[in-house]
């Protein structure tokens, strides 16, 4: 004003008192012409509002103003003790009132007529257009002399819109509290506000460093949850189409209280506003989890022409926080057109919502296209990279449209009953196999045991089990005892130890088969075994082995082993449970008296243990001193041990358990009367 740079033309007032002696023009700070002021021609007071506007001939960035009363060359007597500022950014526009940080809107203005008083417009203002209102609790006659500081505003933005920020808990409110544009339902458009106020936040946000009265004044966030999981959207206009270079967010990354950078940003342009059909710019963020300073984020944009930009940022933590932004950019001097509405191919089978809007299908070949309020219409993707410096650039046709909460509702849905379908699965297999294995004494899962046949592991051995080169569980055939003796016979140095199991026999049971008539089948072998396969002749009878240098004398001839004929052998289940053993037909031994000799169990001494089965397991065990219980008529000359099975139940057998191996499961209840039972 004092200058001369604004013209008389771009000064005028609501009204004035006098307009040749003190009409606006009058109105130069520290000079003194005509009266030597601006003077209303009403006094001022309350409810009654008088102004004195300045245009400044583009946006311009106000950062104080000056007044001053009319000194008049000594008689003026006038001056304004407060007054209030407005605002208009664009021709034709909102005039909006100006509030400080603490919402205050009223300056303090002159005490004299002589003295200037200096204001500071914190945060500053940016308007083509300001208004001087004086402002008297009481009516007065005022008059004024102005001056305004400021500097052009070269990053052209004219207003922002995006959704109004949240609160962290009682004390810290990271709300846009500046913002001079609409507010309705939380959403904000058509202003500015703290993102363009040159203020930048401090690391902690929760302090008040400016003593404004309010925590995190200077930063403005979001929480993930408040926007239902969607990037955080600014959509930003200017004055001008310009040509776009790179964007500057400031942004907090106190990460240990849960805010972080974006994770990354998409960089929509449009001329018109309505359409955005450009390919966005993508830009990814590294994560930082080691410094918690809040820092300047540079997204290179180059060369991408525009009126307008929206900017989404995705969120990489539970809260995004900016405090300032900055677009650079050029003006464009060449005409450009602005987008139009994309061709759209029909859909083969259109649906209708409740209002009768038709919603098309998504194709590769539509894209979707996004207004200035969000809204968009078809979908498309088209993604590359380009760019270098701050990150990865990544280019898209079209934009990526948040899926709505209907079809996240439905999704979420799915995938409960999808859970809830494979765990009835699993319960149903899991209770089928464990009534499957319900009474097995091994476990369902994590058993530590094998289970294996034995008949799987020699099967050229007829269900057999070596020990020193002989087979238990199997009958001897005449050729086997043939080689015995010869072996037994010859001239080696080393022999078996005189007590070896392989000289012994099994004793023969008591009764007479004299009158009965019994065949040997030719070829027993291909019956399974019996309990143990011994030769038919015990040789020695010392209890300690013994290396012999010359042949032992033959031993003495055994009473003959009863021989059954084939149609009387009869295949029965044996101890170990698949293994089958070949015994002769019930009726043999029907009309016999033989009780149950019992073995006591001290005369036991444990060899090896064969096997398990249901119920318990199965030892090979040799039983000494046998005179003590079979008798003299059990025992040949110098039988003094015999080898026995010996299957031994399980602690927690019942006595149903207990009959099932000693009937059912051995499978000689026909046989009872003849069989050792051990204690």
């Amino acid at each position: 004003m004092q200058s001369g740079k604004i013209p008389d033309t771009s000064i005028s007032a609501s009204s004035s008192f006098d307009a040749k002696s003190v009409g606006p023009h009058n109105a130069r700070i520290r000079t003194e012409t005509n009266g030597g002021a601006w003077c209303p021609k009403p006094q001022v007071a309350e409810g009654i509002t008088e102004w004195l506007e300045i245009d400044l001939g583009e946006l311009k960035v106000i950062t104080a103003v000056e007044t001053q009363g009319r000194f008049g060359n000594g008689q003026g007597m006038e001056y304004a003790t407060n007054f209030r500022l407005q605002y208009q950014r664009a021709d034709g526009g909102k005039w909006l009132d100006y509030r400080n940080k603490r919402s205050e809107p009223l300056f303090s203005g002159n005490k004299n007529t002589h003295i200037a008083v200096l204001s500071d417009v914190k945060p500053p203002i940016i308007a083509r257009r300001v208004r001087f209102i004086p402002h008297s609790r009481y009516k007065r006659t005022v008059c004024m002399r102005v001056e305004v500081y400021g500097c052009p505003w070269k990053d052209g933005i004219v207003s922002y819109s995006m959704h109004q920020g949240d609160s962290r808990g009682s004390e810290v409110d990271l709300y846009d509290i500046t913002y001079d544009g609409d507010v309705k339902d939380s959403f904000l458009s058509g202003g500015l506000g703290q993102l363009i106020d040159w203020d930048e936040g401090i690391d902690n946000f929760r302090l008040d460093m400016d003593s404004v009265g309010k925590k995190g004044y200077e930063w403005v966030g979001w929480k993930n949850d408040t926007v239902a999981r969607q990037p955080v959207v600014i959509t930003f206009e200017f004055d001008h189409v310009r040509n776009f270079s790179m964007i500057l967010l400031h942004c907090n990354n106190l990460f240990s209280k849960g805010v972080s950078v974006f994770r990354m940003a998409r960089v929509y342009f449009s001329v018109g506003g309505k359409y955005y059909n450009s390919e966005p710019v993508e830009y990814e963020y590294m994560v930082d989890v080691v410094m918690q300073m809040a820092r300047w984020v540079h997204i290179p944009i180059p060369n991408h022409i525009g009126r307008f930009i929206r900017l989404e940022l995705y969120f990489e933590n539970r809260w995004i926080l900016l405090s300032e932004v900055r677009i650079n950019s050029t003006i464009v001097t060449s005409n450009v057109t602005e987008e139009t509405a994309p061709v759209i191919p029909p859909s083969p089978a259109p649906s209708g919502d409740r209002n009768g809007k038709k919603t098309g299908m998504l194709n590769n070949g539509i894209y979707e296209q996004m207004s200035a309020d969000g809204t968009t219409s078809g979908r498309g993707h088209k993604t590359q990279r380009n760019g270098s410096g701050h990150g990865d650039m990544k280019s898209e046709a079209g934009t990526v449209k948040a899926l709505d909460d209907t079809y996240v509702g439905i999704i979420i849905g799915a995938v409960a009953a999808l859970v809830l379908l494979c765990g009835i699965i699993f319960v149903f297999v899991f209770r089928r196999q464990r009534k499957k294995y319900k009474g097995s004494p091994h476990k369902l899962f994590g058993t530590n045991h094998m289970n294996f046949n034995l008949d799987d592991l020699t099967p050229a051995m007829a269900n057999g089990k070596l020990s020193n080169g002989n087979m238990y569980n199997s009958i001897a055939t005449m050729d086997e005892k043939e080689a015995m003796r010869e072996k037994l016979n010859s001239n080696d140095v080393y022999r078996e130890p005189v007590d070896g199991i392989q000289h012994r026999t099994l004793p023969v049971p008591p009764g007479d088969y004299s009158d009965k008539d019994y065949t040997v089948p030719p070829d027993l072998s291909k019956y399974s075994a019996l309990v143990v396969n011994l030769p038919p002749n015990p040789i020695f009878h010392s209890t300690n082995p013994v290396r012999e240098t010359s042949p032992s004398p033959p031993p003495p001839t055994p009473p003959p082993p009863p021989h059954f004929r084939i149609t009387d052998v009869t295949n029965i289940q044996g101890l170990m449970g698949n293994s089958i053993y070949a015994l002769p037909s019930g009726d043999i031994w029907q009309g016999e008296n033989m009780s149950v000799i019992e073995c006591p169990r001290e005369n036991l001494q444990f060899i090896e243990r064969l096997g398990e089965g249901q119920f318990g397991e199965v030892h090979l065990c040799e039983a000494v001193r046998v005179e003590d219980f079979l008798g003299e008529d059990f025992l040949e000359s110098g039988m003094r041990s015999l080898l026995v099975a010996v299957k031994t139940l399980r602690d927690d057998a019942g006595q149903q358990a207990r009959c099932v191996l000693v009937v059912t499961h051995v499978g000689l209840d026909q046989y009872c009367s003849n069989t050792y039972t051990c204690n």
